[in-house]
């Protein structure tokens, strides 16, 4: 596995592969050291300097955002509405749950923690890339869900089928082929779906549809 600089010089030893992952944002001594680290057990990546030029150029599926500040939220609101079919990773520079949320909001598919163990950032981008969804369980517990996103949650049978699948550890992978659909759509209707629950990811909103009674 590997990272790419810009210019793409090589930053680990396997040139063997095309990255699946673009990784944008602020790239400081100590971010791209972090970043070296996940490389060395999780998908292959490049540092890009602009995501959307990497998505027209290339056949990417995973595209990671630093999260630094306001506009790093309003670069993933803007790829997941010019690519519904990528998964957008948010990346949190410092980590906060009210920013984790707000990337969610944002309509990411997911979180990573530059604080947390570079093996865990590593897995969870590699579900990313296979379809599923792996949160920070801090960030999701921590955040408490309000009594206007339980009450009066409208679902359809299809959503909450959807939901109990993942309640049961299915993935997006799993859920698309039942359902007949390609990954990147499930992937995308999964993201509408937590966004309208106002789900903080898997975990979040297979609670709320238990607190719902919907489960």
């Amino acid at each position: 596995m590997s990272v790419t600089t810009n210019d793409n010089q090589t930053l680990e030893t396997d040139r063997g592969s095309r990255p699946q992952i673009a990784v944008y944002g602020i790239m400081s001594d100590e971010v791209v050291a972090y970043l070296r680290n996940v490389a060395m057990t999780g998908p292959r990546s490049v540092l890009v300097r602009d995501p959307h030029d990497w998505l027209d150029d290339e056949q990417g599926s995973v595209v990671v955002v630093l999260v630094d500040s306001d506009a790093d939220i309003g670069v993933i609101r803007s790829l997941v509405a010019a690519y519904p079919e990528v998964a957008v990773v948010g990346a949190l520079i410092n980590s906060d749950r009210v920013v984790a949320e707000r990337v969610f909001r944002a309509g990411a598919m997911t979180v990573i923690d530059l604080s947390d163990p570079p093996e865990e950032s590593a897995t969870s981008l590699s579900s990313a890339v296979s379809g599923y969804v792996r949160f920070p369980a801090r960030f999701a517990t921590s955040i408490r869900k309000t009594k206007l996103a339980v009450d009066g949650l409208a679902l359809a049978e299809e959503e909450i089928n959807w939901l109990r699948l993942l309640g049961s550890g299915a993935s997006a992978s799993d859920i698309a082929r039942e359902s007949h659909h390609s990954l990147r759509t499930m992937q995308r209707r999964l993201a509408a779906l937590f966004e309208r629950m106002g789900a903080v990811g898997t975990t979040d909103a297979v609670a709320i549809a238990y607190e719902s009674g919907y489960l």
